[in-house]
């Protein structure tokens, strides 16, 4: 029978032969460089060509308003409620009834584009905004809004008016560029990464 002390040896022994050789393992990843390098820049081609084809250009159209009432045709001379009345009408602007206002003058089935509005705290001030996905149906959207916003607000402040402090223009470029570079660099990296781990795991198979 063997003793304990000779157990433990020949445990260390099968430790030692079943572990990894840290020296080949990086031999053995180096040796296929090449291949890493194919895989990293095929990774790259991958992540660049998925977020083309992922891409959805937005354009957005933006005005700026003055809070204002019919009789004093600027503002209300209480800041405080004419903070509040721009608060009501950032929930008119976007409701269902001016949508369905905006289809009927448009001719369109529905409001395919995203509606936001920002009323700047403690003043008058209120910034309407329109993304959709082509620069004309965001600036079509935005004047719509201002045309007829009188036929629903008149229902919840009706003495408010909007006086335009800075008008909406075509927007031009896109307000999400697409950065296919840096998506390139991350697919270089993983398909790097991906490889070397394969690479690395034959290796410690290999015995």
């Amino acid at each position: 029978r063997m003793s304990r002390e000779e157990r433990q040896r020949e445990e260390i022994a099968e430790a030692v032969d079943m572990g990894i050789d840290l020296f080949t393992l990086v031999q053995d990843i180096l040796h296929n460089w090449w291949a890493i390098i194919l895989g990293a820049l095929a990774g790259a081609m991958l992540f660049y060509v998925a977020a083309n084809i992922k891409y959805v250009p937005e354009y957005t159209s933006t005005a700026t308003f003055v809070v204002g009432s019919k009789e004093s045709n600027y503002s209300y001379s209480n800041l405080s409620a004419t903070y509040n009345m721009a608060q009501v009408l950032e929930k008119t602007l976007k409701s269902n009834v001016m949508k369905k206002i905006i289809c009927e003058n448009l001719g369109i089935e529905e409001v395919d584009a995203k509606i936001q509005t920002d009323v700047m705290e403690g003043t008058n001030l209120l910034t309407l905004s329109v993304t959709a996905d082509n620069a004309r149906e965001s600036i079509d959207i935005i004047r719509t809004i201002m045309d007829h916003y009188t036929e629903v607000s008149i229902y919840t402040v009706g003495n408010a008016v909007l006086n335009v402090l800075e008008e909406p223009k075509m927007p031009y470029a896109s307000a999400n560029p697409l950065d296919a570079r840096a998506q390139a660099k991350k697919g270089f990296l993983a398909g790097a990464a991906i490889c070397t781990l394969l690479f690395g795991l034959l290796s410690v198979m290999h015995n």
